[in-house]
Formats: C-alpha cells, sequence, structure tokens
C-alpha cells in the first residue's frame, strides 16, 4: 500500500468534507464511498494502491479531534486566525497532526515531510514553509 498516495487521499477527501458538510462522523463510510465512485477511474481505491483503514482511522481521528487540532494549530500559527489560514493548508495540517498524536505507527518526523510534500503538490509555494514551521512547533511541544 502507498501511504503517499493514501495521504493525498485523505487530504481531498477531508478538503471536500469542508464544503460539502460538517466534519461528522456519521458520514465517513457514505463520504469515502461517494469519493471512490467519483475518482474510480483512476483505480486508487484498489487495496494494493490505498490503505482504505488509514483512510477512515485518520479522517474519523481528525473529525473526532477537531477541536483540540485546530486549538493546536491556532496556537502555534503566529498572528495567523484560522480563518485566514487556506483551507487546503488547514486540511494538510489537520491530516499531519491527527497522525502525529493519534497514530503511533507514523513517526512525527514521516507526517511532517509528508504535510509539507502535500503542500508543495496542493497550495501556494510559501505555504510549506508555514506549515513545516507550525507542525515543527507542536511536535516540540509533545516531544
Amino acid at each position: 500500500m502507498n501511504r503517499r498516495l493514501t495521504r493525498s487521499e485523505i487530504v481531498k477527501i477531508l478538503f471536500g468534507m469542508e464544503f460539502d458538510r460538517e466534519y461528522d462522523t456519521n458520514y465517513i463510510d457514505e463520504y469515502i464511498n461517494h469519493f471512490a465512485d467519483e475518482n474510480s477511474e483512476d483505480l486508487v481505491f484498489d487495496e494494493r494502491k490505498l490503505d482504505i483503514d488509514l483512510v477512515k482511522k485518520t479522517i474519523n481521528d481528525v473529525i473526532t479531534n477537531k477541536e483540540e487540532i485546530d486549538g493546536l494549530i491556532n496556537e502555534y500559527s503566529k498572528d495567523w486566525k484560522l480563518n485566514r489560514i487556506a483551507k487546503v493548508d488547514m486540511t494538510i495540517m489537520r491530516v499531519a497532526i491527527a497522525e502525529m498524536l493519534y497514530n503511533n505507527d507514523i513517526p512525527v518526523s514521516v507526517s511532517i515531510n509528508e504535510a509539507v510534500n502535500t503542500c508543495k503538490e496542493y497550495s501556494e509555494e510559501n505555504s510549506s514553509k508555514f506549515i513545516n514551521g507550525v507542525l515543527g512547533s507542536i511536535s516540540r511541544r509533545n516531544g
């Protein structure tokens, strides 16, 4: 299974949820299935390519702990209000923080590195430095 691809799909799903409905754990399976149907041509939901269990766990962790995760982002994003941070950057950081706090199978450095790489793919050029700084500060706090 490809964890990088899995993270990328997690970001896409959560980003879509940001616009389609409020985060709600009752809709995780429904939303993942809808996303899979919409993207079936890409075959990303082939079990050999995507870790569905990791998708569900991470999305559930983000949704269940969104208040705590957003609180950390707010605390460590110096002089930036949450509503000023691009939604894609927020989503990427939420995924990374959920991994850092609730998934002991993934080293913190990997979560941060993958978040920075995902940001470079989906966001503004300068966002990767911002995301790296916020996540690095959070990791040192929880270190």
